[in-house]
């Protein structure tokens, strides 16, 4: 233990007696062991890098200046906080073991922040974090917490199935409803832009969806409303095929039915005149022939006098009265029959009649001029009329009603008025026929 040994011999490292100069002496002269070849301790602080250190700058109380005093290099999560940038980046804190996902300190040894893809839940300020991928419309917000129907943030990104979020406006009657869904036409909720909203996607009922919105059915609105309209056009307008009320318009006939036009009128004292009223609206084109002719038992024309037409120039609506051109016929004062007729001589399609000869009947036969049989197809009474003889006469009765109710008014001889030697006023019309469909041409 001494710098002499006994035999007056120097100690010297390495001969396993430590001298009062020496650290250690193990007998041996080989570094690495705990004692040195100088026989220095080899420890953390000697100021040498010994084995097993990474560095050594003799513990100088500065663990931020790239070598600690526990003779390391610096490293997240040995408890040092390196600031001086010795680390990239440079550390934020450093709590050892401690460090963690869920910890004020990360894995990174920086503070633990809403962004940084950790999420500090025990702390109480995050509820996720998911990095860059932390967005409004996403599972975490950009303020991270987990996003939620009510947060007033559109959950569409990630798990979210959301297509609005109004916040505490959500709910029954709202445009975004309690489970964050848009509020829509047909799904039995109305929304203050809706009318109304019968839960289903019906387009032919009370309620139906017009540009994405449910508004209450009308006419002009695209869609036909079951039982309560019969067409509906998009339009309200008349003419078009459905009108302006959205009822059928039938395309304007040229074809004439039995009633479908009445005489309401004539003068046999000369100038001859008659009057007809259309109880059916009619096209351009509808022909109308008139003949004075009787017509015979044998169902064909008595021959020996004239025919008249009448052509439509334009449409022409139910009740509208004319005055066809006498042309070839010749009224007689003692008596005669008006004879309308569709198609031609030879098998003619009676419209109307009128009889003026004898005692207001029809008569068997056409044996004379003055004389007819009804004609096939009419019904005295109802599409034919037969008055007591007179010259002059005119229909007197109601001017609005049904096709059948005016028919029925207009063969009714008591509905009637006349003198067999004034010469009466022809009816000008128009008659309201009020069942009467229009047509478009």
């Amino acid at each position: 233990g001494s710098e002499c040994l006994d035999g007056c011999i120097d100690n010297v490292c390495g001969d396993g007696d430590k001298s009062p100069s020496e650290q250690c002496d193990d007998g041996g002269n080989a570094n690495g062991d705990g004692c040195s070849a100088t026989c220095a301790l080899e420890e953390c602080g000697n100021g040498i890098q010994d084995p097993g250190e990474a560095c050594d700058d003799g513990a100088n109380g500065d663990n931020d200046d790239g070598c600690t005093d526990i003779c390391q290099l610096p490293s997240c999560g040995d408890g040092f906080i390196q600031t001086s940038g010795s680390l990239t980046p440079a550390e934020q804190c450093d709590d050892a073991n401690a460090n963690g996902a869920d910890a004020p300190c990360t894995p990174d040894c920086l503070a633990n922040a809403c962004g940084d893809g950790y999420a500090y839940v025990s702390g109480g300020t995050e509820e996720c974090d998911d990095g860059v991928n932390n967005n409004d419309n996403a599972d975490c917000t950009t303020n991270c917490k987990d996003a939620f129907c009510g947060d007033f943030l559109t959950h569409n990104l990630g798990s979210g199935m959301e297509e609005c979020d109004d916040g505490v406006l959500n709910g029954p009657n709202k445009e975004c409803n309690a489970s964050c869904l848009d509020n829509i036409c047909g799904d039995g909720d109305q929304s203050p832009s809706e009318e109304c909203d019968d839960a289903n996607f019906d387009n032919d009922d009370a309620c139906v969806e017009v540009g994405n919105n449910c508004v209450i059915a009308s006419c002009g609105d695209g869609f036909v409303w079951a039982g309560v309209e019969d067409c509906d056009d998009g339009g309200t307008v008349d003419g078009d095929g459905c009108s302006a009320t959205c009822t059928l318009e039938e395309t304007c006939s040229t074809t004439l039915d039995a009633g479908d036009a009445a005489i309401i009128g004539f003068n046999f004292d000369n100038p001859d005149e008659f009057a007809v009223v259309f109880l059916k609206t009619v096209g351009t084109g509808t022909a109308i022939e008139f003949t004075d002719n009787g017509w015979l038992a044998t169902d064909a024309f008595r021959s020996g006098e004239g025919y008249s037409s009448y052509t439509a120039p334009s449409k022409i609506t139910a009740g509208t009265v004319v005055t066809p051109a006498i042309g070839g016929m010749a009224f007689a004062e003692a008596g005669d029959q008006i004879l309308a007729f569709q198609g031609n001589q030879a098998s003619p399609s009676f419209v109307y009649a009128v009889n003026s000869e004898g005692a207001g009947v029809w008569q068997s036969d056409a044996t004379s001029s003055n004389t007819s049989a009804l004609p096939t197809g009419l019904v005295d009474g109802a599409t034919a009329l037969a008055l007591p003889e007179i010259d002059n006469a005119v229909y007197i009765g109601i001017t609005t009603g049904t096709r059948l109710e005016l028919l029925a008014a207009i063969s009714d001889p008591a509905n009637w008025s006349g003198s067999s030697s004034v010469r009466q006023t022809m009816p000008l019309g128009p008659f309201t026929v009020t069942d009467a469909i229009d047509c478009t041409e």
